[in-house]
């Protein structure tokens, strides 16, 4: 489902402890889907010098992360097992940065 966010599967799990699906749910039928990961902010730190409006600070559980539009990557659908949440109360940042990596506006 849009916007829900699972554990990355994988080694990059090591750097990215979750990924974002944030391809329309009209296309559900594709065997693949679009992801975003998600790269923690420590506990007490702040985020990293990213660009604000590509890499918005969404949060899941919680605990703050970088959302990384523009290490936006395709996933077999298969491979994305039981989400470990949803970051649809989010959308506007989510979007808004894929729409910046897209036209840079």
């Amino acid at each position: 489902m849009q916007f829900d966010a699972y554990p990355t599967p994988g080694q990059a799990k090591a750097f990215f402890p979750y990924v974002v699906d944030v391809q329309a749910d009209l296309l559900s039928s594709l065997d693949t889907r679009l992801i975003v990961p998600l790269l923690p902010i420590q506990a007490g730190k702040t985020a990293p010098k990213l660009l604000t409006r590509l890499n918005p600070v969404v949060e899941l559980a919680g605990k703050r992360y970088v959302l990384l539009a523009n290490q936006t990557a395709n996933i077999a659908a298969s491979r994305l097992r039981k989400p470990a949440g949803n970051l649809a109360d989010q959308r506007q940042a989510i979007v808004e940065a894929i729409d910046f990596l897209i036209t840079g506006i």
